[in-house]
């Protein structure tokens, strides 16, 4: 075992930790920013002390993925990413990365992820410019929308 805990990058394997488990909030937060790899900071947004609601993390720090202009104009929006919720990211990325573009299309994981946790499609103007294997994952979604 090394002497000081982390994770290590391997081949083929990709972030594997290494030495004591860290807290399961830090772990969640390494295995959330794994995720947005190649997003850069655009789809992820975080905010750090009390929140308007009462499910703070222990630390206050808590994470989101941004959908602004997805859903409906001219909107600042996002979606909380939870550990319960974490799967329903992994997934999003692992269909987006399965379609042409493979890892081009990182950047509508957020939006991905936000149009499953609502069961709400994008509107059409949203949708309209992606390619059509994106496109139907953000169609099956949720149901059709009117605009």
């Amino acid at each position: 075992m090394p002497e000081s805990a982390g994770y290590r990058w391997i081949e083929g394997e990709g972030f594997v930790w290494e030495g004591s488990r860290p807290s399961a909030e830090l772990e969640f937060a390494y295995r959330l920013l794994e995720l947005f790899e190649f997003e850069g900071t655009e789809g992820l947004w975080w905010r750090y002390g009390e929140g308007p609601d009462d499910h703070t993390s222990e630390s206050g720090l808590r994470f989101y993925a941004q959908c602004s202009d997805t859903f409906d104009w001219a909107t600042a929006d996002c979606e909380e990413i939870t550990p319960e919720r974490l799967p329903a990211l992994e997934q999003a990325k692992t269909d987006l990365r399965n379609v042409d573009g493979g890892w081009r299309n990182d950047m509508w994981l957020g939006e991905l992820y936000s149009a499953r946790v609502r069961n709400r499609r994008p509107m059409r103007a949203f949708l309209k410019g992606l390619q059509p294997q994106v496109r139907a994952l953000f169609e099956a979604a949720g149901p059709e929308r009117d605009g």
